[in-house]
């Protein structure tokens, strides 16, 4: 009986790798064929002869959010918004937690990024026509709704 486990034990191994041990690759806990081609994060990648991997270790595109001052930020992976948890994903889209934060703006600045601002932050706004003024934005309380916040504009000539 133990001739006859251990003769199966020998039959699957020799199943499980091959006798040229450089027909696969493990990598990140996932064995390919050489040969194969698979992504690794934004990075592709190759398993070649010989069990060896070569990527071309690209970066994948970031997220632009606007931090508390205005000013557009890059993530490439968990940030914060000003209120909510975000991550970056591979193809630079944000995920978010959809949470309402009391006593903040909304706002989205002059480069299309968008965050929250707390109140009494003054951003200014450049006008996209030539002849146009700047907008000058501030966050203040609300006083219709309690907790609430409005972002209130005043051209600037």
């Amino acid at each position: 009986m133990k001739i006859f486990i251990l003769l199966g034990c020998v039959v699957a191994l020799g199943l499980a790798f091959p006798s040229s041990m450089g027909d696969f690759c493990f990598f990140n806990q996932q064995i390919y064929n050489a040969g194969d081609s698979f992504m690794d994060g934004c990075s592709s990648c190759t398993c070649n002869q010989g069990g060896e991997v070569s990527c071309d270790h690209m970066l994948c595109p970031p997220c632009h959010y606007m931090d508390g001052s205005g000013k557009t930020m890059r993530a490439w992976g968990p940030y914060s918004d000003g209120c909510n948890q975000c991550i970056c994903t591979h193809d630079g889209l944000a995920l978010c937690t959809s949470m309402w934060c009391p006593h903040k703006c909304h706002v989205t600045n002059d480069d299309g990024a968008a965050g929250w601002v707390d109140f009494d932050t003054t951003l200014i706004h450049m006008p996209e026509e030539e002849d146009a003024c700047p907008k000058v934005c501030t966050c203040k309380p609300n006083t219709m709704w309690l907790g609430t916040a409005s972002y209130e504009c005043e051209e600037a000539c």
